[in-house]
């Protein structure tokens, strides 16, 4: 007769397990960026909060895939039994991402349409060397590129569109040194925010009567983020979401019949807006046409320059999509060949 083996004999597997961690990162001793200026500038907060949760275990209460009663203590089965099992995650992060803009922007003199301090480079050639040397000279503007007569310094009077669309153009914040072209005198620092979450859980191994076997698995996720434009009020949020279930399991007609099934259904929905759609018309206000009217559409125009920082406002989009899957296939285990036979349906919605 056998006797009792050592602590090994009385292993009872645990009801959870789980694990926990977290992984943080802050600003607070980074060093400053480079100073154009000589100037203290304020440092942009970063921020990287990643953290998670993952739980797991079986069911005590629920008889195990054999369909015997626990001989072993509560929660226990017999030998080479299993319990149905579920398992739960969760994960996410708080992030703040510090972001650099160093740009140019028309100085004061030229938002007044006065070009009289406007330096550009060109290059000429010296007669007595016959050497090209790089030199700086006031810009030399014409109304008429044929007519030498038609040089101006000054616009006489502004166009009210382009007067009214400097309402989105930051003024100049860094210095210029003077008789020299004015170059990246706008410059943009802060944090930019952005979030997700996760969630994974699932149940395997439920047995439903002696024949069928069946499992569920749930996931969903969703995040949000800001998307800067070269200049603040001009940003983009964009928030996303999916979830996604499925059902699966197997039914035993015979001892090598059997079929296997599964249903799943998954809904995605992603969104980006700005501070314009829907609330404010910039455009139609300017009297600006041959544009869309749709209110997810509204804001300034895009505006593109050679010389200065691009005035763009990202297009707002809305989608939500679904899908549906459902598929099962029967299976026929003979003594010297197998047959499988299935189908899937599929139904794709988008909008």
């Amino acid at each position: 007769v056998a006797g009792r083996g050592g602590r090994g004999a009385n292993f009872r597997q645990p009801v959870i397990e789980g694990n926990l961690s977290e992984t943080y990162g802050n600003s607070a001793l980074n060093a400053r960026n480079y100073s154009l200026t000589g100037q203290t500038l304020p440092k942009p907060v970063r921020i990287q909060n990643d953290y998670s949760l993952t739980l797991g275990g079986v069911f005590p209460f629920l008889k195990s895939n054999t369909g015997t009663q626990s001989k072993s203590g509560p929660g226990m089965g017999p030998p080479g039994a299993s319990r149905p099992g579920w398992s739960f995650s969760y994960s996410g992060n708080r992030n703040r991402n510090a972001q650099d803009i160093l740009t140019t922007v028309p100085t004061d003199l030229e938002r007044a349409g006065d070009f009289s301090q406007t330096y550009v480079q060109a290059l000429v050639v010296d007669p007595a060397t016959g050497k090209q040397t790089v030199v700086n000279q006031p810009a030399q503007l014409y109304s008429d590129p044929d007519d030498p007569a038609s040089k101006f310094t000054k616009i006489a009077s502004l166009d009210p569109i382009a007067e009214q669309l400097l309402e989105f153009i930051p003024q100049a914040n860094l210095p210029c040194a003077a008789n020299t072209p004015c170059v990246n005198n706008y410059a943009l620092q802060r944090s930019l925010p952005s979030t997700s979450d996760q969630i994974q859980a699932s149940v395997t191994g439920l047995r439903i009567g002696s024949r069928d076997n069946m499992a569920v698995n749930y996931s969903m996720r969703r995040g949000s983020s800001l998307n800067a434009a070269t200049f603040s009020g001009l940003d983009t949020t964009r928030e996303n979401s999916a979830q996604n279930i499925g059902v699966s399991g197997t039914h035993r007609f015979q001892q090598r019949l059997f079929m296997s099934w599964r249903v799943t259904l998954n809904r995605t929905r992603t969104e980006s807006t700005n501070a314009f759609a829907y609330v404010r018309d910039v455009e139609g206000d300017l009297g600006i046409t041959g544009v869309s009217r749709d209110p997810i559409n509204w804001g300034p125009p895009t505006v593109n320059f050679t010389n200065y920082g691009n005035l763009s406002l990202a297009a707002p989009s809305f989608n939500r999509n679904q899908n549906f899957t459902a598929s099962g296939g029967i299976n026929k285990i003979g003594r010297k060949h197998s047959l499988q036979a299935g189908a899937d349906i599929n139904a794709y919605q988008r909008n």
